[in-house]
């Protein structure tokens, strides 16, 4: 399995999932050359549900994805949602912020 791809701005993944709840736990991201869909483990019998979805393209730039899995799919795991908001919220602060 390989993956390659350029974050386009690091807003646009807190972005698109704005009813992520930030201390929930874990979250599954499916990685796919059309479109990035985000998973998590839900109390329900279902087991899991869709949170969101977008467009790859509205993510990454560059996006190259190798892998067995049907369309070069590839599945990811955040074990930790509030760090990744954390760091989001950091890498885009420094992008933002004024060169000394």
């Amino acid at each position: 399995m390989k993956f390659k791809a350029t974050v386009r701005d690091q807003r646009i993944p807190c972005q698109c999932v704005p009813g992520v709840p930030r201390h929930s736990g874990r979250c599954v991201i499916k990685l796919h050359p059309t479109r990035i869909r985000f998973f998590t483990s839900t109390q329900s019998a279902d087991g899991m549900q869709v949170w969101a979805g977008c467009r790859t393209q509205a993510i990454f730039s560059d996006f190259q994805s190798q892998s067995q899995l049907q369309e070069n799919a590839i599945f990811c795991e955040v074990a930790d949602l509030s760090n990744f908001f954390t760091s989001c919220a950091r890498q885009s602060a420094a992008q933002t912020s004024p060169s000394n």
